[in-house]
């Protein structure tokens, strides 16, 4: 097969996900959920103290909760095209 690597993986992602679109529901939702939480947290980490820990909560959520219907559409559009 003669393709560049980018051309490799836009040919590929979509068999994949064809094929088990469950797992990359799974796979997908859990990599924005928590890549959006360490991104929130940042590279200290998390918080010391208990009030900026509170600070942070709803950023936290509405991050986890994120994923999975970020996860969804992108799924949905992969697997079943425009008109899903």
């Amino acid at each position: 097969k003669n393709c560049s690597d980018r051309m490799c993986v836009q040919q590929m992602l979509p068999n994949i996900f064809q094929r088990q679109p469950l797992t990359c529901y799974y796979a997908l939702a859990f990599a924005i959920s928590w890549g959006a939480v360490f991104l929130l947290i940042g590279p200290n980490g998390f918080p010391a103290s208990p009030e900026s820990a509170d600070s942070y909560l709803p950023f936290v959520v509405v991050a986890t909760l994120l994923g999975p219907s970020v996860a969804g559409i992108v799924t949905t559009f992969i697997v079943q095209g425009r008109s899903g």
